[in-house]
């Protein structure tokens, strides 16, 4: 799981752009594609504009909290509000087929939802709605193929190495180091992309690695991520060979 954040919002309608600009930094930070961002951001104007008209029964300020996480599938937000009791799973779904002059004004915000979101729950706790809608995400992840040869450890990275997926290889290869690991092999030829949060990994796994007289060599960098490498210095400061063979070779 990646960084879980809340945020709290006043029941003014207002306070949506302010969501609307944290849920923007959030999936820019987090490489969401643009579609799941802006999908995101409709449903949870539709949600809160229906909360804050809606929800309440007297003119007092309000707090609605919302959570957002993300793990390596899905991007979670809950909506926690004190209004009255609502479950918009249960709202009637409007007749889209219906003319002009046979159509009701109102009940399509909730059906936006309920046909963007990939999965929708809702309960009521504590006096209180939590509504989850969670939205597949695609290109966050990434595998990681562990293999022995010739008596030291080969890590395979395949697919992208971002902000999500860091988190996982870093406590991979960091679990690896802390059980005894000393040279460690990293073949990078089906990794096809590389964020700073994914440079960083190779920077700390190398300074735990250096005092305990150990070293991590990178082999097999294909195109994009070679330009990544070489703008950042890496080339300068890492191992990095042309192939896994070459790599062993370099720890022997």
């Amino acid at each position: 799981m990646s960084e879980v954040i809340a945020v709290e919002l006043k029941n003014q309608l207002s306070e949506i752009e302010r969501l609307a600009r944290i849920i923007d930094d959030f999936g820019r930070r987090h490489q969401i594609e643009p579609q799941i961002i802006y999908t995101m951001k409709l449903a949870l104007d539709e949600i809160l504009t229906n909360i804050i008209s809606y929800a309440y029964d007297d003119a007092k300020e309000h707090i609605i909290v919302i959570r957002l996480s993300l793990d390596q599938e899905k991007w979670t937000v809950e909506v926690e509000d004190d209004g009255r009791p609502f479950n918009p799973l249960n709202a009637p779904e409007p007749d889209t087929k219906q003319l002009l002059g046979e159509r009701p004004i109102g009940g399509l915000g909730i059906h936006l939802v309920r046909k963007l979101i990939d999965e929708l729950e809702y309960r009521r706790q504590n006096d209180r709605n939590i509504l989850v809608m969670r939205l597949k995400v695609k290109g966050v992840t990434m595998d990681i193929h562990e293999e022995r040869k010739d008596g030291f450890l080969v890590l395979g990275l395949e697919g992208r190495l971002d902000a999500v997926s860091s988190k996982m290889f870093e406590e991979k290869v960091l679990a690896l180091i802390d059980g005894g690991e000393r040279r460690i092999v990293i073949d990078l030829s089906r990794l096809d992309y590389v964020s700073s949060a994914g440079l960083r990994v190779f920077l700390v796994a190398s300074k735990r690695l250096t005092p305990a007289g150990g070293k991590v060599v990178l082999c097999s960098v294909q195109e994009p991520v070679k330009q990544v490498f070489d703008i950042v210095g890496f080339y300068s400061i890492f191992s990095i060979l042309n192939s896994k063979d070459e790599a062993l070779d370099s720890l022997r």
